[in-house]
């Protein structure tokens, strides 16, 4: 029910953007791939969006190509996709050896970043989440208030919309969208599901207009 009202909530046209993953690489090299993005991410300052976005955007490739061949609906933002809970394992690894450094990278940039820094950092979580079956990203978010951060904001993300599509900007559009695949994402499980309405998430949407 969670997941449905929050698709509904939306009510935002399928813009999705779906990545096209090349053919599968030795896991290897992929694990490597990934230390070295998530590293040069790290590296990254708080004046260098730009570079953050860039790096985000081939961190989302690297793990769509770490998804097994028979799902291939990984995607940018938009509704929630099937193949957030299969990323490789070791994938996955690698991103947790970083700890609170790289998951704080992530949090702030969906928090105060620009634009396409701020969609493609929930696109990332939304991925992250949904192949963390311990929960361990889900329980930071919670801890840390970012969750409650994201949920309180829904409202001046639906306002920004209003106003964007308004004026022909639709950039407000995609990052509503995103953060709203993103806690769809996050109700999926029951865990989340309890987590997301204990943080108030209805209240916040029954007020949308």
């Amino acid at each position: 029910l969670l997941i449905q009202q929050l698709r509904y909530t939306s009510q935002i046209p399928n813009t999705d953007i779906v990545l096209e993953g090349a053919d599968p690489l030795p896991p290897g090299l992929l694990q490597t791939m990934t230390r070295n993005l998530v590293e040069a991410i790290i590296q990254c300052g708080g004046n260098m969006q730009q570079a953050r976005a860039h790096l985000y955007a081939a961190l989302l490739h690297c793990l769509k190509m770490s998804v097994s061949n028979d799902t291939n609906d990984v995607k940018l933002g938009g509704a929630i996709a099937q193949g957030y809970q299969i990323v490789d394992s070791d994938s996955l690894a690698v991103l947790c050896s970083y700890g609170d450094i790289f998951i704080e990278s992530l949090c702030k940039d969906a928090s105060k970043g620009h634009g396409v820094t701020k969609i493609l950092a929930f696109s990332l979580l939304s991925i992250i989440l949904g192949a963390d079956t311990h929960q361990n990203w889900l329980k930071h978010l919670n801890s840390k208030g970012y969750l409650k951060h994201f949920i309180e904001s829904i409202n001046t993300d639906n306002q920004n919309l209003l106003m964007g599509l308004s004026t022909d900007n639709i950039k407000p559009l995609f990052i509503y969208e995103a953060k709203l695949a993103f806690l769809a994402q996050i109700a999926q499980t029951e865990a989340g599901a309890t987590t997301l309405l204990e943080a108030g998430v209805i209240p916040r949407l029954s007020e949308l207009t």
